[in-house]
């Protein structure tokens, strides 16, 4: 199940964010043929147990305007939305594996949801977050 079928590099394209103006690309990566698929499957898997240490999560924006109706404003408050731009390639790999860490360092269960030494798993994870090679007009990139 860990082991790579393929080793091919990520492959990034783009489809067209026909709401905004002069339509945008929204970068997609399809790593379905890459080297790590398979162990960022079983990844997935273990970390779906941290989405209950999460206190927010917004999944789309018919649930964030039911989230923001049942908040009372006050006079003296302002609310903000942020317009993410470029997340996937301004994602901080280091901060993003500290953050995960912390998640598997208190998660009491874990030994019960790995397939190998629950230390080794955040090996897995660094491996998974450091090699991000794609492909874009024929060109070979590295996310930093």
């Amino acid at each position: 199940m860990l082991y790579p079928k393929s080793c091919n590099p990520y492959r990034v394209y783009g489809l067209p964010k026909i709401h905004k103006n002069n339509t945008p690309l929204r970068p997609v990566v399809d790593f379905t043929n890459s080297a790590t698929y398979n162990l960022a499957k079983y990844l997935a898997k273990i970390l779906k147990a941290c989405e209950k240490l999460i206190s927010h999560e917004i999944t789309n924006s018919m649930e964030y305007k039911n989230f923001i109706d049942t908040i009372d404003i006050e006079e003296d408050e302002i609310m903000a939305s942020f317009d993410v731009f470029s997340l996937l390639t301004n994602v901080l790999i280091n901060r993003a594996f500290d953050i995960i860490n912390d998640c598997l360092e208190s998660d009491s269960d874990l030994n019960l949801r790995c397939l190998i030494d629950p230390s080794e798993d955040t090996k897995c994870i660094k491996l998974c977050l450091r090699s991000i090679l794609f492909t874009f007009r024929g060109e070979l990139y590295r996310q930093k």
